[in-house]
Order: C-alpha cells, then sequence, then structure tokens
C-alpha cells in the first residue's frame, strides 16, 4: 500500500504539455489505489488493488449555461490495467465508457471541477469468494479537480465509487462496492 501512495504523488511529476481546457481530444494517464468495503450494500470480500488508466476524452457539448454554471460536456473512454492485491495477486482488466461534467467557467487559479458517471465490462483474473463470475459489468461515479501549473502541465485528482457485479445472471453474485483514489497527467 505504501510503494501505490507513493506512486500516486510522484505521478503528477512527470512533465506534459496541457491541452485539457481544449474543446479537441486530450490523453490523460491516471494512477492510484482502490479497496472495496465490506459491509457497504452486499458487499463481503475484501479487494485491495492498483491501478493504471489511460483516458481519452473528447468534448461533445461546450458552454451549456451562463454564468456560474456554466458546464463543459465530455466523453472519457478509458482503459483501466490493474493489479489485484488482495486477496490474491491476479490482473484485472476493464473498458470504461464515462459521461463527464466540469466546469466551464475560467478560474484565476485553474481549478477545473469535474463530475463522471458511467461503467463498462470487467475482467476479474481470479475468482473472487461470493462473485460467480470473473466477467463482470462495473458502474462509477465520482469526482475530480484538474489543475494547471505555470508551464501548462494538467494535473488530476480523483476520488470514485466503483461497482462491480454480473447483474445476478449467475447465483452466487455479492457484489464489489469500492472507493477509488486516483491521480494523473493530461497532455
Amino acid at each position: 500500500m505504501k510503494k501505490a501512495i507513493l506512486a500516486i504523488l510522484l505521478l503528477p511529476m512527470f512533465p506534459a504539455t496541457a491541452a485539457a481546457d481544449s474543446p479537441g481530444g486530450q490523453f490523460t494517464v491516471l494512477g492510484g489505489f482502490g479497496e472495496s468495503v465490506p459491509g457497504w450494500g452486499a458487499t463481503k470480500a475484501r479487494v485491495s488493488e492498483a491501478d493504471m488508466i489511460l483516458r481519452y476524452g473528447r468534448v461533445v457539448a461546450d458552454g451549456l449555461g451562463r454564468g456560474w454554471y456554466r458546464t463543459r460536456h465530455r466523453m472519457f473512454i478509458e482503459v483501466p490495467v490493474g493489479v489485484m492485491i488482495e486477496p490474491k495477486t491476479a490482473p484485472i482488466l476493464e473498458a470504461t465508457f464515462l459521461a463527464c461534467f466540469e466546469s466551464a467557467v475560467p478560474h484565476e487559479n485553474c481549478w477545473t471541477p469535474y463530475f463522471m458517471a458511467g461503467g463498462g465490462p470487467i475482467y476479474l483474473g481470479t475468482p473472487i469468494p461470493g462473485m460467480a463470475r470473473r466477467l463482470n459489468g462495473s458502474f462509477q461515479i465520482g469526482a475530480g479537480v484538474r489543475t494547471r501549473n505555470n508551464n501548462g502541465t494538467a494535473f488530476n485528482f480523483e476520488l470514485r465509487a466503483h461497482h462491480v457485479s454480473n447483474a445476478s445472471t449467475k447465483k452466487p453474485n455479492d457484489p464489489l462496492n469500492s472507493f477509488k483514489i486516483l491521480a494523473g497527467v493530461t497532455f
């Protein structure tokens, strides 16, 4: 866990040119850590993972609303590649499609808050007690903030709630409800 926290703290140190506020496409690399919470909903198993996420984002609607609530809507396509640390070391592969709503109001300090929700298929490389399938579906909802420093590098910090289950297509179907903490660079 200490290595995952260190990776999160060091990832934003890598320089990149930011096009984060441009209406066109953008690429983001995120790294982080997630852990399920037994007792949250029907979650029984404790699963810990380290993630590396490659994201492509594109603006689908810009300048909606007026004044302080003016927003920009993006579509994110993510390819998360993870390593399950607990209960057993195994790969995790996922494809995620997220709708993102971000502030389009220029901020003096260049902080841009955003909210996102979406999901997609997820493959767990090892059986999880209480889950009948390795190929499942996931749903995520989260919030983040992007900031730029003077040389234009954009840093992202996100907190997500992540739900994994097989939609009751096979029994047992104990879901995994977890939190993820992510940090990364947009270029």
